[in-house]
């Protein structure tokens, strides 16, 4: 004997469609998660990266006082360092170079120096009336 029972196909898969919509919820989520947190750590290495390139124009404009971002113990940071010695380098240059055209400005125009064979006495001159060329 065998015995048949009728049931309702939407009863029958209803348990199974919960755990689909679950699954579907829940890689929505994780999905949302993940492009959320690629996104700060994306930001987090090419935020100092770009604050880098600003001081980059500024210092290709001419101003060499703009702050270096402080830079962590990795390769960011070691740029920023390195990036940071390079900019006071350049400062100081161009503090040098400034100091020099105003000191070149403030001296008096002198006449070229003869040519060297003119300072160069005759044998048997008297050099302070004591000395002769010989």
């Amino acid at each position: 004997m065998a015995v048949v029972t009728l049931a309702s196909l939407d009863q029958a898969l209803a348990p199974f469609r919960r755990i689909e919509a679950a699954q579907l919820w829940v890689g929505l989520i994780s999905m949302g998660l993940a492009f959320a947190l690629s996104y700060v750590l994306s930001r987090r290495v090419t935020g100092p990266i770009e604050r880098l390139a600003d001081v980059a124009e500024a210092a290709r404009a001419g101003r060499f006082d703009q702050p270096v971002p402080p830079g962590g113990a990795d390769e960011v940071g070691r740029l920023a360092r390195a990036f940071d010695g390079l900019m006071a380098e350049l400062k100081e240059e161009r503090e040098m170079e400034a100091y020099l055209q105003t000191i070149s400005r403030a001296l008096p125009d002198v006449p070229p120096a003869p040519p060297s064979e003119a300072a160069i006495a005759p044998p048997g001159t008297l050099i302070a009336g004591r000395f002769e060329v010989l």
